[in-house]
């Protein structure tokens, strides 16, 4: 038996609602009121729906290579992440590549702050991009 790593999956609900909810911000407005907004609305809509979906996709996944390490599977998250990434597209490792930068996710005993970390690397690039990539085009 495993020994106890202090991953108990209760960041998982939160994880899923923020996924739904950004998945659902984006679906009602591309699907539903994309003749009614202007494409500058659209855009600055973007960031809501798209850091909510990558803070419950990094964490679902998160909380999946978490349970990796509670089977005693893998030795950290950061294994467990490459572990769990061999079993979906390697494109979802893209979203993963501020983990080569936060060495602390090889210790961590919560997924909530390693989600909070990705997702705030992603919302600086997002920023970058509106400022200065998306104005160029």
């Amino acid at each position: 038996m495993a020994e106890d790593n202090g991953f108990d999956g209760s960041s998982r609900p939160v994880y899923l609602f923020a996924f739904l909810v950004g998945a659902g911000i984006a679906i009602y407005l591309y699907f539903v009121k994309f003749d009614e907004l202007s494409e500058t609305q659209l855009v600055n809509y973007s960031g809501v729906w798209f850091l909510m979906f990558v803070f419950g996709g990094t964490g679902l996944a998160l909380e999946a290579a978490a349970t990796l390490v509670a089977k005693g599977e893998v030795e950290n998250l950061s294994k467990g992440i490459v572990r769990h990434g061999c079993g979906t597209a390697p494109i979802t490792w893209l979203f993963f590549f501020p983990l080569l930068f936060y060495n602390a996710a090889k210790n961590a005993k919560k997924t909530l702050p390693v989600a909070i970390y990705i997702t705030a690397v992603w919302a600086a690039l997002f920023y970058f991009f509106m400022a200065v990539v998306f104005p160029a085009l």
